[in-house]
């Protein structure tokens, strides 16, 4: 018998927060819907959807960085930076159980245990994954229900299974020859291990249920942070924190807008120490904190965003999509 994944769980609490919230979306039910306490029922559902996918992206991500770990692996992953926006195109019921899956919590997760564990975490460009030959580079045609078929060197699997070829090839052409046989010993700083037991394979911050509430959630963020800053004034080198801030930031956008300013606004500061790939996810970051102060017409802020994304852009000598939406719609108030 095929069992429920944890995605449909939580796609299930938010459909049912969404028919509370249209059931009751008219003025005639405003009073009502005060005194019996329906907002926090929907709250409830929502916060439970939450909580399901944020327990998920920890125990999977610590899966994986351990079996890497064990067996001396490195972890390649897509950099799925973008991908909110992306979403939009979709039909409705996939971007709902794509933005419930955050993959930006996973994401983070994953390369959290990877950087404690000391294992190597390879971020691959997503473009053409499912779509060309892993063997030869040619285009691939479509043969049956999610298959795939190369027409030049007869290659044929699942979409699925072609993409994690191409993961795999590419992660391999970035890594450099290591000799001596497997990794090598991890350089990454061992972190304090915030996930510390109590009994069995349980978490200390484990809440009902299995999930964590978001308070103790945003407590592991800022553990993080704290950790991360420690280590950075000991040994004087701020590029792990500038990352902590960075991904924390990014992540508090579809949260909590203040928070994301004081992480991205505080790694912005030492934006000269990232690479061009964090330097480039900052700026679209900065950017939509900037078109998230314009939702809310919070002008004079959404001001400072985009001057701070400017000076990046200039420094970088890149283009970024969000950065120009910003200006534009900027422009138009």
């Amino acid at each position: 018998e095929r069992r429920e994944t944890a995605i449909e769980r939580a796609l299930h609490y938010k459909k049912l927060a969404e028919k509370l919230q249209q059931k009751y979306s008219f003025s005639k039910y405003n009073a009502w819907l005060r005194r019996r306490g329906i907002l926090k029922r929907v709250k409830h559902f929502h916060r439970k959807a939450r909580n399901i996918i944020e327990d998920w992206a920890k125990k999977v991500s610590r899966e994986i960085a351990e079996l890497a770990k064990r067996h001396h692996y490195a972890i390649a992953r897509e950099d799925l930076t973008g991908l909110i926006e992306k979403l939009r195109e979709l039909p409705g019921d996939h971007k709902v159980a794509l933005l419930i899956l955050s993959y930006r919590k996973l994401s983070f997760w994953i390369d959290w245990q990877c950087e404690k564990l000391g294992v190597p975490i390879i971020p691959v460009e997503p473009e053409h994954t499912s779509s060309i030959c892993p063997n030869c580079s040619s285009r691939l045609r479509e043969n049956g229900y999610r298959r795939l078929k190369c027409p030049r060197c007869g290659l044929e699997e699942d979409r699925d299974r072609i993409a994690v070829l191409n993961i795999e090839k590419r992660a391999l052409e970035q890594l450099e020859p290591i000799s001596g046989g497997p990794l090598t010993a991890p350089t990454a700083p061992q972190m304090t291990d915030v996930f510390r037991t109590d009994a069995g394979n349980r978490t200390a911050l484990s809440g009902r249920g299995g999930g964590q509430t978001d308070d103790k959630f945003e407590e592991i963020l800022e553990a993080i942070y704290a950790e991360a800053k420690r280590k950075s004034r000991e040994n004087g080198n701020y590029e792990l924190f500038a990352t902590a801030c960075l991904e924390i930031g990014s992540y508090y956008i579809e949260n909590d807008y203040k928070k994301a300013e004081k992480f991205l606004y505080e790694v912005y500061e030492l934006r000269g120490i990232l690479d061009e790939k964090r330097a480039k996810k900052l700026l679209n970051s900065i950017a939509n904190l900037g078109l998230l102060y314009c939702k809310l017409r919070r002008f004079d802020m959404a001001k400072v965003a985009y001057e701070k994304a400017r000076n990046m852009v200039e420094e970088l000598g890149v283009e970024d999509s969000t950065f120009k939406e910003l200006e534009k719609m900027l422009r138009n108030f």
